[in-house]
């Protein structure tokens, strides 16, 4: 694994660490850094949409949200998110939220 690659794994894993804390603000933080990172991942923007949501930036998560889901439809399932992702509750439900309004 490259160092870009550890980084970029541990600031995704920081992002959903800070998001299930309700730390909104270092969620966003560390998944704008893994896009960084990394443009063309997927998971990045996920995170980034859910935490402009969690943070009532609605606008801006659905912007995000479109642009993740023109690059890959499946984040519109709640069971893949689930059994694929392994996304923890708090992500899921922030997700149908999101699913919900898109």
């Amino acid at each position: 694994m490259s160092l870009n690659e550890a980084d970029f794994t541990l600031h995704l894993a920081q992002g959903e660490t800070h998001f299930v804390a309700g730390e909104y603000e270092a969620a966003l933080s560390a998944y704008a850094t893994a896009s960084s990172l990394a443009p063309l991942e997927t998971a990045p923007l996920a995170g980034l949409a859910l935490t402009y949501h969690a943070l009532g930036q609605v606008t801006q998560a659905r912007r995000v949200w479109k642009v993740l889901l023109s690059r890959d439809s499946r984040y519109l399932t709640l069971r893949w998110l689930r059994t694929e992702l392994h996304w923890p509750d708090a992500l899921l439900a922030e997700a149908k939220k999101l699913i919900d309004i898109v």
